[in-house]
């Protein structure tokens, strides 16, 4: 006989009782993968639970596992009985979709570009969720004399140690850097190896920026000594509105302001001219149409 408690829908004794706003909760705050553990086991459980399926569809898509989210709204599809769940798996896998086809496009432009402009560089996708996040803002002492205090997380590369308050940022710009720095070393001077050696330090916005040392009205710096090796490379971590992951920065001002630092190297001692240093800095920047503006110029100018 089954126990009436049961019937009515009461978890057995010390089972967990599954609660969708503690879920949410942990969705909302970055727990995502406690928040898909307790789905996973709610919708093998019952299979039949629309807002569990609707809620771990979500978290794959925050914690950016795409296919599983598919699979997970194809689901909530298949099951629902409340049109408000059916409209939002159709919305879930419809964006989904999207995403694929505008990876490929991103993919098919990129490569268009490779071929038609020598300058720009094939770089892995960046995934930029979180990156925005100020994870700590405990700042330490500076890292070279009479310099600013810099940001606490800290990833060391062969050329560059890149600090900012948020751990996987650094990892993200030092990888990239390298690739940046390997790339202008070739097509400037052969592949010549130098001991260059710096940090980048990278601050939560622009006013932090500002307050640090950064020039106002600047989207990078480079500092370099009076002997003419570079000192560090200043950049901020978020947009200007306050809201998301400053992307500019990471695809066009690091490149930028690389440039510098390679330039800063090979004149070392010498003050190379300021119109060599942001001709060849601007064309290394890498979310510009260099072609297109070329031929927007020439346009005026005819």
């Amino acid at each position: 006989m089954i126990p009436l408690l049961l019937l009515l829908g009461a978890s057995t004794p010390g089972k967990p009782v599954f609660d969708p706003e503690v879920v949410q909760r942990k969705i909302q705050s970055g727990k995502i993968e406690e928040a898909v553990s307790a789905l996973e086991a709610e919708v093998d459980a019952n299979p039949a639970h629309e807002t569990a399926w609707r809620l771990l569809a979500e978290a794959y898509e925050r914690a950016g596992r795409d296919e599983e989210a598919k699979r997970a709204w194809t689901s909530l599809l298949r099951i629902a009985r409340q049109e408000s769940n059916r409209h939002e798996a159709r919305k879930g896998i419809a964006r989904l979709l999207r995403k694929e086809l505008d990876a490929e496009r991103r993919k098919d432009t990129q490569h268009v570009a490779l071929q038609r402009d020598p300058f720009k560089i094939d770089m892995p996708e960046i995934d930029w969720e979180g990156l925005d996040e100020i994870e700590d803002s405990t700042y330490k002492p500076p890292v070279f004399p009479g310099g600013p205090e810099v940001p606490p997380f800290a990833y060391e590369t062969e050329h560059f140690t890149v600090y900012s308050t948020n751990e996987r940022l650094s990892k993200v710009i030092g990888e990239r850097a390298e690739i940046y720095l390997r790339f202008m070393i070739e097509r400037l001077f052969g592949g010549r190896s130098w001991a260059l050696r710096f940090p980048i330090l990278v601050y939560k916005d622009r006013t932090d920026y500002n307050n640090h040392g950064g020039p106002r009205g600047s989207g990078g710096v480079t500092f370099r000594h009076l002997t003419g090796k570079t000192r560090a490379i200043l950049l901020y971590q978020r947009a200007d509105s306050g809201r998301g992951i400053w992307k500019y920065g990471i695809e066009s001002v690091l490149p930028h302001e690389l440039t510098h630092a390679v330039i800063n190297e090979f004149f070392r001692g010498r003050r190379a001219p300021r119109w060599l240093h942001e001709a060849i800095a601007g064309r290394f920047e890498q979310t510009r149409d260099h072609y297109g503006e070329a031929a927007r110029l020439s346009r005026k100018v005819i």
